[in-house]
């Protein structure tokens, strides 16, 4: 199972609340509270997070994105493992993904499960999962369908040949997809 925890700035105004949020891949607060004192955050004894701008520490660069320079993923904190790059993990996840679309494209157009009279073909995948999956969960599934899985892939890899930063959901994608398929 795969866990994202996000800290939110509780700072909030007249006009509204601080859109500011850290986006991290801790198994827990207190570790992912742990990854924004590292970048500047601070939480009140009241359980409050507060972002850097709002904390009175020092601003920091942008905390919503890795970058593909890190030489060993993103958690550099104290104790933490050693992994793959944030560009390797969105690398291996866009080809597990391609390699997943083309098996299922094959599946659907060979063997007659995936066959309906009650559904065009370009939905014959959403049909079959829906069958199999009942309710919202069939749904979901069928959604992710071998074109939404490539274009999800194009995405992933988008980030080869640039030098611009990895957006934190986009590896954090990655790596959902990573601990999902090792299960």
């Amino acid at each position: 199972m795969s866990t994202t925890i996000t800290l939110h700035c509780n700072r909030s105004w007249a006009d509204g609340a601080c859109p500011v949020r850290l986006y991290t891949d801790a198994p827990s607060i207190t570790e992912a509270r742990g990854i924004g004192r590292g970048l500047g955050w601070r939480t009140h004894p009241s359980g409050q997070d507060f972002c850097p701008g709002h904390s009175g520490t020092p601003p920091t660069p942008a905390s919503n994105v890795f970058y593909l320079t890190q030489a060993a993923g993103p958690a550099q904190y104290q104790g933490a493992p050693e992994g793959p790059t944030p560009l390797e993990t969105c690398d291996t996840a866009a080809r597990e993904l391609r390699t997943l679309a083309a098996a299922t494209s094959h599946e659907i157009a060979t063997n007659p499960y995936w066959h309906s009279e009650n559904a065009e073909r370009g939905l014959w995948f959403t049909n079959g999962v829906g069958n199999a999956v009942s309710g919202l969960p069939g749904v979901l599934a069928g959604l992710l369908d071998p074109v939404a899985a490539r274009l999800l892939a194009q995405i992933l890899g988008s980030h080869r040949n640039t030098q611009k930063p990895i957006p934190a959901e986009v590896f954090l994608l990655a790596r959902a997809i990573q601990r999902n398929r090792a299960r």
